[in-house]
């Protein structure tokens, strides 16, 4: 029970995160904190993983002005798809995070632009020109920043947990030895 609270928590915030940080910070606009969330829960191996995906999704779709569930799928999909190759395919490496960052982005442009052309060819949307040079300059940009802050984050993992478990490790000697 404490895990889906504490999931549910986390999607909020991520959600919250994602919608304002950029009025705050412009320089974090790049980093789909989201999705660096999912790909965590991947890593971690949690099971809550798609579900965090649709509440998201559904969170971004409430209080974004896109088409209500176009949030919902990309992020859905993306977390099923990024479960996919992590179980099948990425087993033990250490570039592992960036693999999944760099998927996870262009699967969401992928999926996002692609439901808008199929809205818009369906005429339930305006028609409106989604491929362009500046698109790809910021796709660029969001799989550098992401990859940047997927490193820091990965490195302070490690660190801590190496420190953690030499502490573990250590304290459980010395009990031993009493």
């Amino acid at each position: 029970m404490l895990k889906q609270f504490i999931i549910f928590l986390l999607a909020i915030l991520g959600t919250l995160a994602q919608m304002s940080i950029t009025s705050v910070l412009p320089f974090l606009e790049y980093i789909n904190i989201v999705l660096l969330i999912i790909i965590y829960l991947i890593l971690s191996k949690n099971p809550f993983v798609i579900f965090f995906a649709f509440f998201c999704g559904y969170l971004l779709d409430v209080y974004s002005s896109a088409t209500f569930g176009l949030n919902i799928l990309t992020y859905t999909t993306i977390a099923f798809i990024l479960i996919f190759i992590y179980l099948n395919f990425l087993s033990s490496s250490r570039i592992i995070p960036f693999i999944m960052s760099f998927i996870s982005i262009c699967l969401y442009y992928l999926l996002a632009n692609l439901a808008m052309i199929i809205l818009s060819f369906l005429k339930i949307i305006p028609k409106i020109e989604i491929w362009n040079r500046l698109m790809f300059i910021n796709i660029f940009m969001e799989i550098f920043y992401s990859a940047i802050f997927i490193a820091i984050i990965y490195i302070i993992s490690n660190f801590f947990k190496k420190r953690l478990t030499n502490i573990f490790i250590n304290s459980s000697i010395v009990k031993n030895r009493l």
